[in-house]
């Protein structure tokens, strides 16, 4: 299968239609940048993709999505994304 097809596919998943969790469900939230390449070259004018800078902001960023009320026991972050 083709990258693009499951892309495709897979953004059906992407699309939240229910705002609760029942109890005892796992649940992966997918949280992606906007505009980052506006972010990093224009407004912080990073020289390259992967700054140390931008790197600590998405660990910090991550850090507070994981405490603001849910029960997080895993983070990831990668360029623009949270997971």
């Amino acid at each position: 299968m083709k990258f693009e097809q499951l892309d495709r596919r897979m953004r059906v998943f992407e699309t939240a239609h229910d705002h609760r969790v029942l109890p005892g469900v796992h649940m992966v939230a997918r949280i992606d940048g906007r505009s980052f390449s506006q972010l990093t070259r224009v407004d912080l004018g990073l020289s390259r993709a992967y700054d140390a800078r931008m790197r600590d902001a998405m660990i910090v960023a991550s850090r507070r999505v994981m405490s603001c009320g849910f029960a997080a026991i895993y983070g990831y972050t990668q360029s623009d994304e949270i997971n």
